[in-house]
């Protein structure tokens, strides 16, 4: 069974999936964690998303107000590696739009790294376009920025 819920970044459940986010980002960009690190802090009141399956946290996501033209910035997306493929993503992503949407933000933005083809194929697909790094991601070279008009 499948269940999504709507909570804040201090649930322990979320805790668990950043964990194994943090672990497969250290293997993808190895000794650049000093440089993306500091810009994946979330407060613990930021909105969440988890999908739950059998009652066991698999996929997750975030969102943080951006102060740029009434933007929401969609973060820590993860899906546990035994459920990808699954369509589990999109169900966050799209949870996450939905509710910014309700709260009446424009705009989701995001970053993903240039080692997560996967990522920004989901994003993509979800209608996602790439715009110019936004800060604090305009130095970032390994950084893609993409932007999704929610209302």
């Amino acid at each position: 069974m499948i269940k999504i819920i709507r909570t804040t970044a201090d649930n322990p459940d979320f805790n668990k999936l950043i964990e194994l986010l943090n672990a497969e980002l250290r293997e993808r960009y190895v000794d650049q964690d000093t440089k993306f690190a500091p810009h994946n802090f979330l407060d613990p009141n930021v909105k969440t998303v988890l999908i739950y399956e059998n009652n066991i946290p698999i996929a997750c996501g975030a969102f943080r107000e951006n102060n740029i033209e009434s933007n929401v910035e969609i973060k820590r997306m993860y899906t546990e590696k035994s459920s990808r493929s699954k369509g589990f993503g999109r169900k966050v992503l799209a949870e996450l739009e939905n509710w910014a949407a309700e709260l009446n933000y424009k705009y989701a933005i995001l970053e993903t790294g240039d080692n997560q083809p996967e990522a920004i194929k989901l994003y993509k697909n979800m209608e996602y376009e790439q715009i110019p790094n936004f800060p604090p991601y305009e130095n970032i070279p390994e950084s893609i920025c993409m932007r999704k008009p929610l209302i």
